[in-house]
């Protein structure tokens, strides 16, 4: 978390948020950073890419160190590819390798 004193008050944002705003620009309503190395606490703007709450689960999904995850990580793709196409978007699903590779 990074933080900072602003007009008497203290703000904050999470470190790798803070990171890619000073450097890119906002972080457009409703988008996630992805983090290309793989790396959660990373805050090199360089690792850190726009992308949907179901491109990052996707991308989460293909990490073979967040195997222990699977079905968590499997749950929430489901739902957000409900979500995606209840609301009318079309979503071209890719084939996710199994958990046994």
């Amino acid at each position: 978390m990074w933080t900072w004193d602003e007009d008497g008050r203290t703000e904050g944002r999470l470190a790798h948020r803070f990171a890619y705003e000073r450097t890119k620009g906002p972080i457009p309503e409703g988008a996630q950073l992805h983090h290309t190395c793989a790396r959660r606490a990373c805050v090199n703007p360089d690792h850190l890419q726009l992308a949907t709450a179901l491109e990052n689960t996707a991308e989460s999904l293909q990490r073979k160190h967040l195997r222990s995850k699977r079905d968590a990580l499997l749950e929430r793709y489901s739902a957000l590819m409900a979500q995606a196409q209840a609301m009318g978007l079309r979503v071209v699903a890719e084939t996710l390798e199994s958990g046994d590779s």
